[in-house]
């Protein structure tokens, strides 16, 4: 592993508004210790073919990730494109870099 950081988990919950369209609103974040790796070419070319900005693989344990959608790692906000549980209780993020997020 690379290096060992502080990531911050950010749930996200959609509320219907007066028009009955669905809105985004986050929830208190969570913050817990993760490994940060860099994109492999493979990673980084299968997810620029979907037209994705991978960024960063995050390593968390599993039992502190709750499918939450948005990481903030360095004070930069990322979106989790993609998710991996391996056999060693620990999940692996994939985090990409979007406008708006």
């Amino acid at each position: 592993m690379d290096t060992t950081e502080t990531i911050t988990l950010v749930p996200v919950i959609y509320e219907e508004d007066a028009l009955k369209q669905k809105v985004p609103r986050e929830l208190p974040g969570h913050e817990l210790f993760c490994s940060v790796e860099s994109i492999t070419q493979s990673e980084w070319a299968a997810a620029g073919k979907q037209g994705l900005n991978a960024a960063y693989k995050v390593i968390v344990y599993t039992d502190e990730y709750g499918g939450e959608g948005i990481a903030v790692l360095d004070g930069i906000r990322y979106k989790v494109y993609r998710t991996y549980r391996r056999k060693d209780d620990k999940t692996e993020l994939y985090l990409e870099r979007r406008v708006g997020i």
